[in-house]
């Protein structure tokens, strides 16, 4: 089996259908899909039944709810590819997609390929946020300093836009009880690499939901603050001539920790002004280096505020959030 396709299932039943049939029409055939149902409590575990019946390449798991990173982590306990790929279940992707990397693996002799995503909103509309037109080839610890800096675009930590060999994750799962699983894991998998490719072509289809956790600003998601620290001490002893990029992403981690604290229902100065002070010697750090020059000029009057004038950016962050004006 060339590639294994692990999908987990939780409270997705309307668009659960989408996900699978856009993997089953897939124009490459090599693969088995696994569906684990991760305890959802609504009809996702008979449409995944239903699947395996049907489809001889599809496997279904049944467990108690775990959360997300024990859904993965069981399915790679039954995966037999030679490659594994996570695709999330509220998300679909082109039809050509799988074709499409296995031809850059083959022509770039690579251990993973990063493909690009297109946001689709309830609405139905649809957005290319990132950069188009780039295609990347890196060894594994400048793509590990780069990832979730924007450098080349929207080339982050998420598990989802990426085929893998599966050998990479040999004594590598995802962590449980945590948020930003991914952050935790996508670097050890990176670091193991010899050579990761970024094609921005958009390959794959990112349902932006209200009710998810990434969406729901009541969630302050400390953990990537966290794990972009452990990121950063790991490039830092590694591979010291990225440290500036890890730095990049450990300073924006931090931003963003600050940016949901200030939305909440009751805003914790006290907490805000010390993950700020915390990170000033970084900020410092970034601002002399090359990727501080190459940030828009949205981010560097981000950065001054928040360095020079917290309290003005908080009620600044607070007020446009309120107006629903895009950062």
């Amino acid at each position: 089996m060339k590639l294994s396709i692990i999908v987990p299932v939780y409270k997705v039943e309307e668009y659960l259908k989408d996900c699978v049939n856009s993997i089953l029409n897939q124009t490459f055939h090599d693969f088995e899909l696994i569906l684990v149902d991760d305890g959802s409590p609504d009809s996702c575990p008979k449409i995944c039944d239903e699947y395996s019946q049907k489809f001889n390449n599809v496997k279904v798991v049944h467990k108690q709810n775990g959360g997300l990173s024990s859904a993965r982590n069981a399915g790679m306990k039954v995966a037999t590819g030679e490659y594994i790929s996570f695709i999330d279940s509220d998300d679909y992707i082109a039809s050509n997609m799988y074709e499409h990397v296995f031809s850059i693996m083959e022509k770039e002799c690579a251990d993973i390929v990063v493909v690009g995503r297109c946001y689709v909103y309830p609405n139905g509309s649809k957005e290319l946020r990132e950069k188009q037109n780039v295609y990347e080839v890196m060894d594994g610890p400048k793509a590990t300093a780069i990832m979730n800096t924007s450098l080349l675009g929207y080339f982050d930590v998420a598990a989802w836009d990426k085929v893998y060999k599966r050998s990479l994750f040999n004594d590598v799962s995802y962590p449980e009880g945590k948020l930003s699983e991914d952050w935790y894991t996508t670097y050890k998998v990176f670091a193991k690499a010899n050579r990761i490719v970024y094609d921005s072509t958009p390959m794959y289809y990112y349902r932006q939901r209200g009710g998810s956790i990434t969406h729901t600003s009541s969630t302050v998601n400390y953990d990537a603050m966290y794990a972009s620290r452990e990121v950063y001490d790991f490039v830092k002893k590694r591979q010291p001539e990225y440290t500036a990029e890890a730095n990049f992403a450990y300073v924006f981690s931090r931003i963003g920790v600050i940016d949901n604290l200030t939305v909440q229902p009751t805003v914790d100065k006290q907490k805000i002004r010390k993950i700020r002070n915390d990170m000033k010697a970084n900020i410092k750090q970034l601002k002399k280096t090359d990727c501080f020059s190459k940030l828009s000029k949205k981010r560097k009057i981000q950065l001054f505020l928040i360095e020079h004038c917290l309290n003005s950016y908080t009620i600044i962050f607070r007020r446009v959030k309120s107006l629903g004006i895009s950062d």
